[in-house]
């Protein structure tokens, strides 16, 4: 089998999740109903992370913040989106530092997704010690 990037399978979730209800996923998720392609952490991590980039496109939230156990939207109302598994999150956020091309210590960097609509430049941020961490994909203005 060929080995495909994480940005390229990354995509192919969002492909996958263009029309779903990624709400009513992303809480399937979180509650534990998960099929067998999610018992892989990293495949797990890559799915969380599209269904997190719809929901705060749809809800039209600034920014995406993982960090510890939860994974929230910042938007004015600053409304949690899901707590999953620690371990969960961190390989999501490390997935998207790596995949943003962040370098360790850094502190920003950039992704850029393809939409059916377009592409979005999200940027990416971390901050904080190997005990209290922090990566925020900050989104673009939506209309």
């Amino acid at each position: 089998m060929v080995e495909r990037h994480l940005h390229q399978r990354f995509q192919e979730y969002l492909d996958c999740f263009m029309e779903a209800d990624v709400e009513a996923e992303l809480k399937r998720f979180e509650a534990g109903e998960r099929g067998p392609v999610d018992e892989d952490e990293t495949e797990a991590a890559l799915k969380v992370l599209a269904l997190a980039l719809f929901t705060s496109i749809s809800r039209k939230a600034g920014k995406i913040l993982l960090s510890g156990d939860r994974i929230d939207l910042l938007s004015p109302e600053r409304s949690p989106l899901v707590t999953i598994s620690p371990d969960l999150v961190a390989r999501a956020a490390d997935i998207v530092t790596e995949i943003s091309g962040l370098e360790p210590g850094g502190e920003a960097g950039r992704l850029v997704v393809g939409l059916r609509s377009g592409q979005l430049e999200l940027s990416i941020t971390q901050a904080g010690s190997d005990e209290q961490w922090a990566v925020t994909i900050g989104l673009p203005p939506l209309d």
